[in-house]
């Protein structure tokens, strides 16, 4: 996904703006200050919801089927991680019989919908607020991105 990404990106034509800046010096870093500020603000950001839903997603996570609460008297998701903290097993149990679980495959659902997010958002890296601009302007950008988004 993230070549795909890195495909429609480099197709995207260069802005007025951007010729008309001054070029760089050679000693100048390729990465700016704003690009760090946008990188570490968005794996933050990815970090924080994927760790809770990995580590308490059995507990907002609805599950509408019973057979795959395996006995549990909650509505929710039944864990999808290995052992619990203390060692118990959890869905090592269940792996042999059922395949992957459905906690893990909603970690990674979301996941993928951030990346999909975030290949909107990296269009603008110098904090400007609409991200959509110019987005139709680019048609080989529109249709890599259907189809990542459609995959």
């Amino acid at each position: 996904m993230d070549s795909l990404a890195s495909l429609a990106m480099s197709t995207e034509p260069p802005k007025i703006e951007l010729l008309d800046r001054p070029p760089y010096r050679r000693d100048e870093y390729i990465i700016s200050r704003k690009m760090v500020k946008h990188l570490l603000g968005m794996a933050v950001y990815e970090i924080f919801i994927v760790y809770a839903i990995v580590f308490a997603g059995e507990y907002f996570y609805p599950e509408p089927e019973e057979y795959w609460r395996f006995g549990r008297k909650t509505n929710y998701v039944f864990p999808g991680r290995v052992e619990d903290w203390d060692g118990t097993p959890l869905w090592s149990v269940y792996k042999p019989t059922v395949g992957a679980s459905r906690h893990m495959s909603n970690v990674f659902n979301v996941f993928v919908v951030m990346q999909i997010f975030n290949m909107i958002n990296c269009r603008k890296i110098n904090d400007e607020l609409n991200v959509f601009t110019g987005i139709f302007d680019n048609y080989t950008y529109l249709l890599i991105f259907g189809f990542i988004f459609g995959g």
